[in-house]
């Protein structure tokens, strides 16, 4: 199979092209950043391009079969960024894609964030109403929306919207590693309500596969891949403690905030990176959007039942792998 795959030095994007290539198929891995190119010793045939100039697609075969859209942004302090990459972006991306290839099998990687959060512990299906909350979610749901609207239908369409993703070369998680280590862990209520699904890394790239292989079966369908056992925030921070062997700190403490405190703190980094263009805080009023609600709760019975996969990789084994991947790249 000759595979596109979108933001392939991302996390999820450089899992992915690993995979496709140790399968044996012929994967074309589009980047941005030379950088992280050979620090993931991104495997494949690279090539260099964005979205503000498709000239890169000559380099594509004639008879390219599947493009998997990994690309995407995930923070920004401007909301219209999340609108000009996340939707106009993959509106480019498809109508450039239609005018060279009439068959083509097409995955949109979305996100939790396009359903909103669950109002039950026991999770949202891919049938539940969407209500997101935040700008990011929104881009995404549109993008969801856009691809059901712009894609040809001889062409062949999956989404896949995963939960919290938890592995080896995540830069999100890495800073919940290093709040960890010091002791203090900021929370917005309760750390044993805050309820959220998860999937390591390695589980979502073989429900993102599967989808793939079985396009007779995932066409024009929405899966959740995310491990059926939810977590409390706590245990989270629980298990990044035993497996970075601190469980024995001197002091540990949840720092419970009011949302209110948070969301200032969030408008003061937005002022310093007004002065401070280059500063990129993480924390911002948008992701405030997402860090209140205590359930983000979905379920993977579809994933399960239509795509036969099983989750493997539980929370304390993904966590290790991340933190020993942290380790060997002198991150943490």
């Amino acid at each position: 199979m000759k595979i596109l795959i979108t933001g392939a030095t991302g996390f999820v994007g450089s899992h992915l092209v690993d995979h496709f290539v140790s399968d044996g198929h012929e994967v074309y891995a589009l980047f941005r950043s030379e950088t992280k190119l050979h620090e993931f010793s991104i495997k494949g045939i690279p090539i260099k391009g964005d979205f503000s100039n498709f000239a890169w697609l000559n380099q594509l075969p004639t008879d390219l079969e599947a493009v998997i859209h990994t690309a995407g942004l995930v923070h920004a302090s401007d909301t219209d960024d999340f609108y000009k990459i996340n939707v106009n972006a993959t509106v480019d991306l498809i109508n450039q894609l239609k005018d060279k290839y009439s068959h083509l099998i097409f995955g949109l990687i979305s996100s939790q964030a396009a359903s909103g959060p669950s109002l039950k512990v026991t999770g949202k299906d891919e049938q539940a109403k969407d209500l997101p909350v935040s700008h990011y979610g929104k881009s995404k749901l549109l993008a969801e929306n856009k691809l059901t609207k712009l894609s040809p239908h001889t062409w062949k369409t999956f989404i896949i919207r995963p939960p919290m993703v938890i592995g080896p070369r995540d830069f999100a998680m890495l800073s919940v590693f290093k709040i960890v280590k010091t002791g203090l862990v900021p929370v917005v209520g309760n750390p044993d309500q805050k309820i959220y699904s998860f999937v390591s890394i390695f589980d979502l790239v073989k429900g993102i596969t599967a989808a793939t292989y079985q396009i007779q079966k995932s066409n024009r369908q929405i899966f959740y891949i995310a491990h059926p056992q939810p977590v409390s925030y706590r245990t989270i921070i629980s298990a990044i403690r035993r497996v970075m062997t601190i469980q024995n700190q001197p002091w540990f403490l949840f720092v419970r905030m009011p949302s209110w405190i948070l969301l200032v703190i969030a408008y003061l980094l937005q002022l310093i990176k007004y002065f401070f263009p280059p500063f990129d805080p993480l924390l911002t009023p948008d992701k405030i959007k997402e860090i209140i609600p205590n359930q983000w709760v979905v379920t993977s019975n579809k994933s399960m039942e239509w795509l036969q996969i099983n989750y493997n990789c539980d929370l304390e084994t993904a966590i290790r792998l991340t933190y020993e991947d942290y380790k060997g790249r002198s991150w943490l």
